[in-house]
């Protein structure tokens, strides 16, 4: 059977697996294996489902990831000075494998990020929105950024030509400081002294994937555009019904209708039921299944939320707004105790290889949303954002209410300010970041005697040498 040709294999082959001996002009270290090495995720995926993507399918689409952005990032320029391709494998192996093996989630940690930091991160994002949205200050990202100052945020000329002014914006330096505290934890001391891939690879974790899927994540028309996807669907065209014949016919029009509710309840009446039935059967499984309960107090973040979410969308609340957050405390008061059973569980059936592949693959879309090689995204004006935020508004107003006099129009100002998106995005980044590494957290120790050791001989994240950028954290 004829070998194929190295243009014939996935990307991540291509780029990242070695093609030969050392040449005599690279100062590069490279593997002598044939293919990349693997990434292992023991503790992410729990419960790994029989059928569709397999966890070998999840580390291919991590590595296609990882190949176009070493390609994008680093090739790009790379290529012009030199023609040797050692230094991709170089990278990956000596670099990108080590620090994806040490960023291996606990479930612990990964139930607390997504059931408690999270929603306590929104709720605070919007508790200082609103207090920022009634302040005296004219501006609404200067208000917000003097009730919730962050190191994260810094700031930046406005990436809009019609927005002179300066705004707040992810700090690169921040960011560069994370990756390379990153890269000190996962890499060995002698690894951590090479700068020259090491800073590479900082600066392209920092600036391009932080930096990159950040600069998405705080823009306002990136949400709005998303919504507006699947909010502003056309309607589909309605069919003209046909006459009716046979016995609706010879009852009449009155006895037709009647026998349509009929038969409309019966069906309602029977899906109700049914959704009742393999509700039970599934709690059922899944609280004989779930592990003894702890008193995380799982719904006390997400009632929070809740609250402030009510709050901002009705700035003078009514009384059936009132009344139903009541409810809603009593409710999460007696249900307090099933929901932490039951919630890290259910959390642990939803990480399987097929969501794994669609957080990779929505990643991928973010960076690269028209692939690459490719033409450069093209982000809307001022004015085209400004017409998705209204016609957004418009969309979730006709909604309606529910009742209680909510605005439903005012949830587009909740992620409306790209000034107060970076303050929440960067809150969200350390919180991720300190889920995956708890090291790096100020009043963590170590996790062993060789590690607390190592970690002593290190100099902190201020007093470590970079040379691109001097930072001044005190």
């Amino acid at each position: 059977m004829p070998r194929p040709r190295r243009r014939d294999l996935p990307l991540a082959q291509q780029l990242l697996a070695p093609t030969g001996p050392i040449s005599s002009r690279t100062t590069w270290p490279l593997a002598s294996k044939a293919e990349p090495e693997v990434i292992l995720l023991p503790s992410l995926f729990p419960h790994p489902s029989e059928e569709g993507a397999s966890v070998s399918d999840l580390h291919d689409r991590i590595y296609h990831l990882i190949a176009l952005a070493l390609r994008a990032y680093i090739q790009q320029w790379y290529g012009r000075l030199s023609r040797d391709t050692a230094l991709l494998p170089a990278i990956n192996r000596d670099i990108v494998a080590p620090v994806a093996r040490s960023l291996t989630l606990d479930r612990d940690r990964l139930h607390t990020l997504l059931l408690s930091h999270l929603p306590t991160l929104l709720a605070t994002h919007l508790h200082t929105l609103s207090s920022a949205h009634g302040s005296s200050l004219a501006s609404v990202p200067e208000a917000y950024h003097a009730r919730l100052p962050l190191r994260v945020v810094t700031l930046a000329p406005a990436p809009i030509s019609s927005h002179p002014e300066e705004e707040y914006a992810l700090n690169p330096a921040y960011l560069t400081a994370l990756a390379d505290a990153l890269l000190a934890h996962a890499l060995p001391p002698l690894e951590y002294e090479a700068d020259a891939q090491r800073l590479i690879v900082r600066e392209v974790v920092a600036r391009s994937v932080l930096g990159g899927v950040g600069k998405r994540l705080v823009a306002p028309w990136f949400w709005a555009e998303l919504l507006l996807k699947h909010l502003d669907k056309p309607a589909l065209p309605s069919t003209p019904s046909l006459p009716t014949k046979g016995l609706p016919a010879k009852l009449g029009a009155h006895a037709a209708y009647v026998l349509d509710a009929v038969l409309y309840v019966w069906t309602c009446l029977l899906a109700f039921v049914t959704l009742l039935w393999n509700g039970a059967i599934f709690l059922t499984a899944a609280w004989s299944g779930a592990p003894p309960p702890t008193k995380n107090h799982v719904l006390d973040p997400w009632v929070v939320l809740l609250r402030e979410s009510a709050l901002f969308l009705s700035p003078a609340p009514r009384l059936g707004l009132r009344l139903t957050l009541g409810a809603v405390d009593v409710l999460a008061t007696l249900f307090g105790p099933a929901a932490d059973r039951l919630a890290p569980y259910l959390l642990d059936l939803l990480l399987t290889p097929e969501m794994g592949v669609k957080v990779v693959a929505l990643l991928e879309r973010v960076l690269f949303p028209d692939g690459w090689p490719g033409p450069p995204p093209v982000e809307p004006s001022a004015d085209e954002a400004d017409v998705m935020k209204e016609r957004l508004r418009e969309i979730l107003r006709r909604r309606g209410g529910m009742g209680l006099g909510l605005d439903l129009g005012r949830a587009v100002d909740m992620l409306g300010d790209a000034g107060c998106n970076a303050h929440l995005v960067g809150m969200v980044y350390d919180a991720a970041v300190l889920a995956l590494v708890p090291e790096l957290a100020a009043d963590a120790e170590p996790a062993g005697p060789g590690m607390r050791e190592e970690k002593a001989n290190r100099p902190p994240l201020e007093n470590r040498s970079m040379p691109e950028i001097r930072l001044n954290f005190t």
